[in-house]
Order: structure tokens, then sequence, then C-alpha cells
């Protein structure tokens, strides 16, 4: 029995190493054919890692984030490509040319191969060509402000012919100077229609005082109005809202507040504030075709036409001669009129001396009606303007009783002339007038004893009457006042 039970011990521990033997080789078996499945992976997609194979497989945390796709790839290239370009485009209108070439060899190198790259590497071959003619053009800069007519010429028309580059330097040159050279470049950007001008004449306007270069921008603005964007007309409106407010980028209300003659041409900047008027009443007439509304739209302000108007006419009343000069002139486009005519009262049969100015609301006077001092009617001179409003096509007879002199124009013709030697006369013109506005002037003249002047008229509808109401109208002027007597 010993010997049976030790043998059958010995089976069964070789039973049981062999069956622990053949499980490990199985293991190994599994453990090689996975090791091969993987590494025939690894060659079919390529490296992925740095780090050695048996690694790969080990867990060491969170995962990695995935690769950029090639669509996440070519939307931040774009990107780039796009802030890139405008950079450089900004730099080449600052006539910086050899920073943005520089901008341009950093971004063809961040791109590589790129197709975005081809696209910048055309632009730095433009701006090396462009860099090449600046260096050569700047003799010609030199020479616009010769005192030699001839060499100023020749630059002014090397410089017109060379053409985008020139304009570049011009407008840089505009941007750094305020002499006589920023005088040039202003003519010659005018001269060569250049898109960029406008929007650097406004720029310009914000810190250029009164003098010839500010006249030459707004000049320059008015003659290119055409070819202004609304942002420079919105500024140029905005500037002149804001003209001795202090209170700039505040609200409109606000400010009227703040201080109610702001817009006061008598209290505020008197030149700056009618140059740029002068600038929006162009583009009124020139670029909106005298239409309120388009004004509007144009500066960003609806009620821009009125706004305008009250400037206007407080600009008549400036110490500025040449404000109101400028506002006399701008007033019949804003319909800024006074009904009657522009009377002014002389001492003397010659118009020598002037006594006082006023609004008559017609020309029918005798010696004891005439306005003049203590009623002195004698050895006395008196001129009307303003204008004749007619309401219809047709012919008209205009009619004087005078003594003792008397003249009147219709468009600058003459149409009525006569002395009365012994009493009161007469005298009638027959004119052919258009429906509108004529520029009219009469004079009268009475150098002793009885005075008379009358003016009446007949057309088409009517027979004669006095030429009075609605048919008279005249630019007003600093201390205008209804009829009343000398001041």
């Amino acid at each position: 029995m010993g010997r049976v039970a030790t043998i059958a011990a010995l089976f069964l521990c070789a039973l049981l190493a062999w069956g622990c033997g053949k499980e490990e080789t199985v293991g190994s078996q599994q453990e090689a054919v996975g090791r091969k499945q993987e590494e025939s992976r690894a060659k079919s997609e390529g490296p992925t890692s740095s780090l050695p194979t048996a690694d790969r497989r080990l867990p060491t945390g969170p995962a990695e984030p995935a690769p950029a796709s090639k669509v996440s790839f070519r939307r931040e290239t774009r990107k780039e490509f796009d802030e890139a370009v405008e950079k450089i485009l900004a730099l080449e209108q600052e006539a910086q040319f050899a920073e943005a070439m520089q901008l341009c060899r950093e971004a063809v190198s961040r791109l590589g191969n790129h197709p975005k790259a081809s696209a910048l590497l055309e632009i730095s071959t433009r701006l090396r060509d462009e860099k090449q003619a600046a260096a050569q053009l700047t003799f010609a800069l030199r020479k616009l402000t010769s005192s030699s007519p001839g060499e100023a010429e020749v630059a002014r028309r090397e410089l017109l012919e060379a053409g985008d580059v020139a304009f570049i330097l011009l407008s840089k040159i505009l941007r750094d100077e305020s002499g006589d050279l920023a005088l040039q470049a202003a003519k010659l950007l005018v001269e060569a229609r250049d898109q960029r001008a406008p929007q650097a004449f406004a720029a310009k306007l914000a810190t250029t005082p009164p003098g010839p270069l500010r006249t030459a921008l707004c000049d320059g603005l008015k003659t290119l109005a055409d070819l202004a964007g609304k942002e420079v007309f919105s500024t140029l409106y905005a500037a002149l809202r804001d003209e001795g407010k202090g209170t700039r980028g505040e609200g409109r209300g606000k400010r009227e507040e703040q201080n109610p003659k702001a817009l006061d041409p008598r209290t505020s900047g008197l030149a700056p504030s009618s140059d740029v008027a002068g600038v929006l009443c162009a583009a009124l007439g020139t670029r909106c075709g005298g239409d309120a509304a388009k004004l509007g739209q144009l500066v960003g302000d609806p009620a821009a036409a009125e706004t305008l108007k009250a400037y206007i006419a407080k600009a008549i009343e400036s110490d500025d001669a040449a404000t109101a000069d400028w506002a006399r002139a701008a007033a019949p486009l804003f319909g800024v009129l006074a009904k009657g005519l522009h009377g002014s009262y002389f001492q003397g049969t010659n118009f020598e001396k002037l006594l006082f100015e006023r609004l008559d609301s017609q020309i029918d006077f005798t010696e004891k009606t005439l306005p003049f001092p203590e009623g002195k009617a004698e050895s006395v001179s008196v001129r009307w303007t303003g204008y004749l409003v007619v309401e219809r096509d047709g012919n008209y007879m205009i009619a004087s009783e005078f003594d003792d002199i008397a003249r009147a124009w219709i468009d600058g013709k003459l149409i009525l002339e006569g002395q009365a030697e012994h009493g009161a006369a007469e005298q009638q013109a027959s004119v052919t007038l258009r429906k509108g506005f004529h520029e009219l002037k009469v004079e009268f003249v009475n150098s002793k004893g009885p005075a008379q002047i009358t003016l009446s008229w007949d057309g088409p509808g009517f027979g004669r009457r006095p030429i009075a109401g609605d048919a008279l109208s005249t630019l007003p002027w600093k201390g205008m006042r209804r009829q009343g007597g000398p001041k």
C-alpha cells in the first residue's frame, strides 16, 4: 500500500507540473502575438511618439490633447495671413516699406510652403519696387518748394507721373509737415484726385490752425467731395459741433446743455468752424444735390441742415469779417434770407459816407419818409441790394418814379437810368425773366429839394403794383434790423 501511494503521488505531481508549464507557454505565445500585432499596426500608422513601444502601452494618466485637424490648421493659417496682410498694408500706406518687407519675410517663414505664402511673396516684391521708387523720388519731393518755378514744375510733373508711390509719400508729408511742403503736397493730391486724400485732409484739419494750409485742405475737401466716404463728413460734422465745447465724446444733448453757445460762431473758434462748415455746405450742394435729408444721412444726423442753418445765421453777426462774408455767401443755400432789400444810406451824392444800413420792405419814399437823421434828405444817396423773386416765367415791366436820379440793375444788367430836372419823372423797362431769384440793385441820388423814389412792376397774371413782400429778399448782414431809421 505504501509503494502504491508513493507512485500515485509522484504521478500526480508530474501531471500538475505539466499543466503549469503548458499554461505558461500559452500565455507567452499570446503575449508574443499581441506584440507582433501592435508592431504591425505601428508600422502602418507611422511613429506617433518618441517614447518606446512598451512605454506607450502603459497608462500614464489623462490622455494628451490630439493634434489640430487639417481644417483647424487652415482656419488658423487664414487668420494669421489676414492679420499679417492688414499690418503690412498699413505700414505700406505709412511709407514704411522696409518694415513692411520684414513683416512679410517673418510671415512667409511661419507659413512655410502653405499656398498663402505665395501671396505674401508677391506683396513683398511690390514693396521692394516701391521702396526703390521712393528713394528715387526723394529729390523731386525736395524740389517741390524750390524758389525756381521751373524746378518746382518739373518736380510736380515727376511726382504726378510716378503714381501710387508718390501719393503715399505726399500723404506722409501731409501727416508729418505743416509748412509750405505740406501745402504743396495737399495741392498735388487734389490735382491727382487721390482716393486717400479726403480722409488724410480731414485728419489734418484737426491739428491745423487758420492759414494757407487749412484753406487748401478745406478747398481740397470741397473739390474731392465725391470721393470722400461718409466717415469723413461725419468727422467734420462732429468737429463743428464740438468746436469750443471741450466735451468731446459726450452725448450731444449733454454737451449743448453744458454750453448752449457752443455753436455760436461769435463765441467759439471762428475761422476753424466756418472752414469746416463751408465744406459741409459744399457737400450739401454737390454731393447731396441740395437735399437736406441726404446731408443728414451723410453726416449721421437728420438735423444737420438745420444745425448748419442756425450756425450760418449766427455767423453773419461774427466780428470776423471773413466768417461773416462766408456766412452771407452760404445763406441762400439754406434759405437764410430776409424779406426786403438791404438799404445802405450815405451822406453825399456819390455814396461817400455810409451813415447806416437797414432792411427795407419796399422802395417807396419821399423826402419826408426817407429815414435820414433829422429828415435831411438833401445831398444824399441810397443803394438797395437783394433779390427779385419771380414766381412765373414771362415778360415783366419794371417801373420807377424818381426825383432826382435813379438807376436799376437786374442780374448785373442796367435796365433803368434817369435824371429828373424839373420835378419827378418815370422810366419803364421790359424784361424777360425766368422763375427764381434774380439779383437786384437800385441806386438813388437827391441833390436838394424834393425827393422821390418808387419801384413797381406788372407781369403774368397781375397788374401794376409795388415790388414788395415775397417778391423781395436779401442776404442778412451784421446788425441787420427792420425799417425804423438809422442806428
